[in-house]
């Protein structure tokens, strides 16, 4: 393993009651790095983020390697998670409204993480760091809202106080998963300077869950594209938008929105479009998932799974035409 891979994930598979909605996840983090797990509903991106925090629902089998600093995180009991899960690894989670317990204050909420994951004793100190991390935030008068409840705060002030909570056990990774999709327009570019912010300051990696193409290239350093429970293609986030390896990378930012000026006719063209359907977790494929939808499609791509092709600057692809498309 290279010295600064932080998060290596290796052949991730999950099974939940029949369905496989990961399919050999190959993933990689750099220390101090940002990466962005872009996808469809249904792709698999949210489930990444839960099989890192060991939060997989009941019945769920995980498969491969998730190597944490070289330590595999799918091996560890629940006890060895503890010590790991808010510590050295936190996350926020996609709506605050929920994730905020609603009925205790936030100040209660906070002095908690800060009393069991860093074991500080002293009240006076626990509140102290408290507020300076509801000022850091950027919440208004942090005094004051520290015997708020959450729902006496707003949706953006909600989820500055869920940044908060994951920040207080000071973690080397944060997860963020759609972090801003249930917040304003206006809102959600306050959480994403925010975030961008923070992790420079504190020197932190981050994985930021999204299926907005534009958010993801805004925060992240590295992009990682996922269709249907696989990581089709990862690589530097200038390079997979400029210059995209994987077939459905390519149709993906095709069907973008763009300003495309009318024709004189008053006509707009067409957004492109990937025929066909998102096969289902249930299905058994063996080929590449990508395979029915593919405008270079070969017969080989439906009976022998693409494996990793690893190119320069650390850009990956499954695809079996892999650098020549």
């Amino acid at each position: 393993m290279l010295d600064d891979r932080m998060l290596d994930i290796r052949g991730l598979t999950l099974d939940i009651h029949g369905a496989r909605p990961l399919r050999e996840i190959d993933l990689v983090l750099k220390k101090g790095k940002s990466l962005g797990v872009v996808g469809e509903s249904g792709s698999g991106k949210s489930l990444t983020a839960l099989s890192i925090m060991g939060l997989l629902p009941n019945g769920a089998v995980a498969q491969g390697q998730a190597l944490w600093k070289g330590r595999d995180l799918l091996a560890l009991t629940e006890d060895q998670y503890r010590t790991i899960r808010g510590r050295e690894i936190a996350m926020i989670f996609q709506d605050p409204m929920s994730s905020l317990n609603p009925s205790f204050t936030v100040g209660f909420q906070i002095d908690e993480v800060l009393k069991i994951k860093m074991g500080i004793r002293n009240a006076a100190e626990r509140r102290a760091r408290g507020l300076s991390l509801l000022k850091e935030v950027g919440i208004p008068a942090p005094e004051e809202r520290w015997n708020s409840y959450p729902h006496q705060m707003s949706g953006g002030m909600s989820q500055r106080v869920s940044i908060a909570m994951a920040l207080a056990s000071e973690p080397e990774l944060l997860i963020a998963d759609e972090p801003t999709t249930a917040l304003d327009v206006t809102v959600q570019a306050q959480i994403l300077e925010l975030l961008r912010r923070l992790i420079h300051e504190r020197h932190m990696s981050m994985i930021f869950v999204t299926h907005d193409l534009a958010v993801a290239a805004k925060v992240c350093d590295e992009i990682a594209v996922f269709y249907a429970g696989v990581a089709v293609e990862q690589g530097p986030s200038e390079m997979v938008f400029e210059t995209p390896r994987h077939p459905y990378t390519q149709a993906l930012l095709r069907a973008r929105p763009t300003k495309i000026q009318a024709s004189s006719e008053g006509r707009r063209p067409r957004l492109a479009a990937i025929p066909g359907s998102v096969p289902r977790s249930t299905e058994q494929i063996a080929g590449c998932v990508f395979a029915s939808r593919c405008e270079k499609v070969m017969e080989s791509c439906f009976t022998k799974r693409p494996p990793v092709a690893e190119g320069a600057n650390s850009r990956k692809s499954r695809c079996l035409l892999q650098g020549d498309q």
